[in-house]
């Protein structure tokens, strides 16, 4: 009898640990979807360098990564064409030609596409069609060399400068008028693919921060007030990350764990029930 009430006592306890811990665990290890330059498209984990490749490699690599209002991700090939993708088999197929005057491609979590081209002129990019619009100048110089990406409210551009010594900027673009406006340093060079996951702009580097040079290939993460990068992880020399998507990769274990929680409150429920039941007196009986 005691050891009945017990146990439903451990369920309950065990039951309210998971549910209440089981988002917190979800989000120890940040997954998201993730582009290369040599073509490929996968999920990529940000605390260390895993990447698990979905389907083949397309020809001509990828220059960034966004999606559409539907959560659809869509990238932008070297050759100006833009791809709709899926997180199960990988490249759908072409959507059509950007006309080859975009660099650079990035989205708002809201799913709209935006680009940087060569040109250094902002566009706006019809995920439907592919058709361009131009939005107006960046102001900046050789702004083809750099990488976009947007969240909730602001469209941001990470430029790498001609050469390959001084430090990636941060800057902020009006999607107006195209202006850029300066934020920061980074502090890192060779930046080449950028996103934000769960709020945090994440970027992919290949030289390293200033401060650890002796640590290339990371992922850090930079802050958009001053542009300062933070170191993350360290990922496979041989992947050069072209851009990370604003959707978020189900964690596979946060359902489990949820269920694990009900079940146990479920069963302790149960045990209860069971433990009441023998303590009442039998029929006809007095205790």
């Amino acid at each position: 009898m005691k050891s009945s009430k017990n146990l439903a006592k451990t369920s309950l306890c065990a039951g309210l640990i998971i549910l209440c811990t089981g988002p917190f665990l979800a989000k120890a290890s940040p997954m998201t979807y993730a582009v290369t330059a040599d073509g490929r498209f996968g999920r990529f984990d940000l605390s260390n360098d895993s990447f698990y490749q979905i389907g083949g490699f397309v020809m001509g690599g990828f220059r960034g990564l966004g999606n559409l209002p539907d959560g659809t991700p869509i990238t932008l090939d070297s050759n100006g064409n833009l791809w709709q993708l899926n997180t199960t088999i990988g490249a759908v197929g072409i959507i059509g030609s950007t006309g080859g005057q975009i660099a650079s491609l990035g989205s708002m979590s809201s799913g709209a596409l935006y680009g940087i081209g060569f040109d250094d002129q902002l566009y706006r990019i019809n995920g439907s069609t592919s058709a361009t619009s131009p939005i107006g100048n960046t102001g900046l110089p050789d702004s083809r060399g750099g990488v976009l990406s947007g969240n909730g409210d602001s469209l941001y551009y990470i430029l790498n400068p001609a050469n390959s010594v001084d430090a990636a900027t941060l800057y902020r673009l009006n999607r107006t008028t195209g202006a850029a406006t300066l934020i920061g340093s980074t502090g890192t060079s060779d930046i080449s693919g950028a996103g934000f996951v769960n709020g945090v702009l994440y970027a992919s580097c290949g030289s390293g921060i200033y401060s650890d040079p002796s640590a290339p290939h990371q992922i850090v993460s930079l802050d958009l007030h001053s542009g300062q990068a933070t170191f993350v992880s360290q990922y496979a020399s041989g992947m050069a990350l072209s851009g990370f998507d604003t959707l978020v990769v189900p964690e596979p274990g946060a359902p489990a764990l949820f269920v694990a929680g009900f079940l146990a409150l479920f069963f302790a429920q149960i045990l209860r029930r069971q433990s009441s039941v023998s303590l009442r007196p039998a029929p006809g009986r007095t205790r």
